[in-house]
């Protein structure tokens, strides 16, 4: 190129002296010699900076320069460049251009909401489980037709939308609210819902996220919109939630395949949620006497309460007879409605009761056999055939050596269930049987775990006469073993002076009444007679009764007190009996030879996928009899990790644990959001988290896993270092 321009600055230079001398251009040869010049000059720029281009830098690591931010030009941000713009960004672009990941961000937000929304679905004591901002409805009926911004929430019963009629001259508010049954259905590719009057919703979003969203949802849920919202009130046995989160997970691995519109077809999104066993809609209906409950026959009912009526069962194979507990199908005078959210809370809250009670060993605390929730909620437990203390007592012929004998059981009672962390809250006679040669304490109904009570509705319970003063003069606070002890030294009391419960029941209802405390701390501090209790006893009444609960001792020291009055031999003996009948009970096999295997999966991850699918394939494939998840995480000092123990039985039971759970206390956000998960609370046996479950599907286990990671834990899959997977034995099950 050099050469080339060489040879016209010859020529131009050549023609302009044979011009001049001519004698053509008289009169015009100052104009043309300036002419020339300015050719030539150019030329010759031209020419020095073809040989700088082609010429190697002086040192190949050179010192940076400031690059200059180009000015705008008024045809930036109309879709044009100019011609020196499509020159630079050609010779910088690379060999293989790829595409922004910014122009898919938006996924990453809807696939987060898109499991929030899995979530608050399978949360039994959620009503409303999802709320649609940004949208606006379309509204057609016989007589008119408007369209209106909107804001939707869809809830298990039926749906809401309050809306703001577009050009209002008002800007006043409306709402459309119906139930289910009101609807006819939805059609499959179109965001409309048909209803019976004759009219048509149909949802318009105005972004794309928004957009991503509604049809994930729709797609996922159309079932339930579309003819059977019975699934919307069995959230787990739908299987809608897995189907939501698989496709959350697709998305975002698969973000070029939804585009920048966010289109999206859920029937390309692979699926573990087709197993038949998954799937299932049961109608909740409560077994009578003379029908069977699986192979229990309910043969008589033994009584009812508040919370449930008890009937005698016999197993149809094995003959053998214990006692079913059934919550009660009413709602104080008011008869439960199945498809309501307090059917599902008072069913969570029942089923809470053999949680608890299975953590308690001893011979003195009834403890549950089993719990399910179909057709009806139910609780087995030991059939316990006795009578009430008070008849017990009026039959024996040593009442007052009886009596510290029952004093005993029900303070070794009291010991096991505050060793693990529980609460009573109900100590009565009406809760204690008598048998042949023990006292046992039933009834954990409305009991807790020591330091959840303002997490699970407070600490207010009991009955009235037994009730411990500290929970009438302070409702909501978290109160602890102290008041079962004062209960319980009430029951005792009343063995010896029956009215003593009667007369401080009526001053505690006149307390909760008109809030006159006062009144109830004088009834304690002066008219409590122990008088009539014999001398002996009154020593251990008057710090069981004691008006401040800080004076009651706790049971293990009472139980020290209580022994110099018993045959302590024969409650050694019916203690290691009682130890040695559970042990035989459990099925313990020698898992040393069954085989160990570990693996590493180095993170960080997109989502939660990866260890979902390893999961399954655990489950599916290697069947072990125990597996754990540990995750490092960046920003957590110690791992989490997750256990599942199978009993070759069908019965699964998980452990979400931390190092520090058994040395530092958690936080009420973490004892929120575990509990809202459905996990049971720690306890004096066990440090851990804990859900039971009875042949689970394996997505189930799947997602209880997860929760656990991101909604217990709050951990993000993209700050997991490593997952670590152990499991032990393989095909036994």
């Amino acid at each position: 190129m050099s050469n080339v321009y060489l040879v016209l600055i010859v020529l131009v230079l050549i023609a302009v002296l044979d011009g001049l001398n001519s004698g053509l251009y008289e009169g015009v040869q100052l104009p043309l010699v300036l002419g020339a010049a300015v050719v030539i000059g150019f030329l010759v720029w031209r020419f020095n900076r073809a040989v700088s281009e082609k010429m190697p830098p002086a040192d190949k690591s050179p010192e940076p320069e400031l690059v200059r931010k180009p000015k705008r030009k008024w045809f930036e941000g109309l879709g044009q460049r100019s011609p020196k713009q499509r020159n630079r960004q050609q010779k910088a672009k690379p060999e293989r251009q790829v595409r922004s990941p910014k122009k898919f961000d938006y996924i990453d937000g809807v696939a987060d909401s898109l499991r929030e929304i899995a979530r608050d679905y399978e949360d039994s004591k959620r009503e409303v489980f999802l709320v649609l901002k940004g949208l606006q409805m379309r509204r057609m009926t016989g007589s008119q037709d408007f369209e209106a911004n909107a804001v939707v929430q869809i809830a298990r019963s039926g749906f809401r939308i309050d809306f703001v009629t577009l050009n209002s001259r008002t800007g006043k508010p409306r709402s459309i609210e119906k139930k289910w049954s009101e609807t006819i259905g939805a059609t499959p590719n179109h965001f409309e819902i048909y209803l019976k009057d004759h009219s048509l919703i149909e949802l318009v979003p105005l972004d794309k996220e928004m957009h991503l969203r509604l049809s994930a949802f729709w797609q996922v849920f159309n079932p339930g919109l579309n003819g059977f919202p019975e699934q919307f009130q069995s959230p787990v046995k739908s299987g809608l939630g897995h189907r939501l989160r698989e496709v959350a997970n697709y998305m975002v691995e698969n973000k070029p395949e939804i585009g920048v519109n966010g289109a999206l077809d859920v029937g390309r999104v692979p699926s573990k949620v087709s197993d038949e066993e998954f799937h299932g809609i049961y109608d909740p209906t409560i077994p009578k006497k003379g029908e069977k409950l699986g192979r229990w026959k309910l043969v008589e009912e033994l009584g009812s309460g508040a919370f449930g009526n008890v009937f005698r069962v016999e197993h149809v194979d094995e003959g053998s007879v214990c006692a079913l507990k059934l919550m009660s199908p009413n709602y104080g005078e008011k008869k439960l409605q199945v498809d309501s959210q307090i059917f599902r809370m008072l069913s969570e809250g029942f089923l809470d009761e053999a949680k608890l009670s299975s953590k308690v060993n001893n011979p003195f605390v009834l403890s549950a056999i089993d719990s399910g929730q179909e057709p009806w909620p139910w609780i087995l437990y030991p059939f316990v055939e006795g009578n009430s203390p008070r008849q017990e007592m009026a039959a024996s012929e040593d009442p007052r050596g009886l009596w510290w004998n029952f004093a005993h059981d029900l303070l070794s009672a009291l010991n096991a269930i505050h060793t693990e962390g529980l609460l009573h809250r109900d100590v009565k006679p009406d809760n204690i049987r008598g048998t042949k040669d023990r006292f046992v304490l039933l009834d954990l109904g409305i009991g807790q775990v020591k330091g959840y009570s303002d997490l699970v509705g407070g600490a207010f319970g009991g009955t009235f006469g037994y009730m411990a003063p500290e929970i009438l003069l302070d409702p909501k606070g978290d109160h602890g073993f102290a008041t079962d002890i004062f209960s319980a030294g009430m029951t005792l009391l009343a063995m010896f002076n029956e009215r003593a419960p009667f007369e401080l029941s009526q001053v505690e209802k006149r307390s909760r009444e008109t809030g006159d405390n006062q009144a109830l701390i004088n009834f304690l501090s002066s008219s409590l007679d122990l008088s009539i209790a014999p001398q002996e006893t009154r020593a251990l009444l008057s710090v069981m009764l004691d008006p401040n609960p800080n004076q009651r001792p706790p049971a293990r020291k009472l139980l020290a007190y209580v022994i110099d009055f018993v045959d302590l031999e024969a409650k050694i003996q019916m203690i290691q009996a009682h130890n040695a009948e559970m042990y035989e009970s459990v099925d313990v096999e020698d898992q040393s030879e069954e085989e160990r295997t570990q693996g590493v999966i180095p993170g960080p991850f997109k989502t939660w996928q990866r260890l979902e699918t390893e999961i399954y394939h655990i489950l599916e494939n290697v069947r072990p009899r125990y597996f754990i998840a540990t995750l490092k995480v960046e920003g957590f000092e110690d791992k989490i990790y997750l256990q599942a123990i199978n009993d070759l039985n069908g019965q699964w039971h998980l452990e979400a644990i931390s190092e520090t759970f058994a040395d530092e206390s958690q936080s009420t956000d973490l004892k929120k959001r575990m509990l809202g998960l459905g996990w049971t609370p720690p306890s004096g046996s066990d440090p851990n988290w804990g859900m039971d479950f009875t042949n689970p599907p394996y997505p189930e286990i799947v997602r209880v896993f997860t929760d656990a990671f991101e909604f217990g834990f709050q951990i993000r899959p993209n700050k997991v270092i490593s997952i670590e997977l152990i499991k032990q034995g393989e095909g036994l099950y």
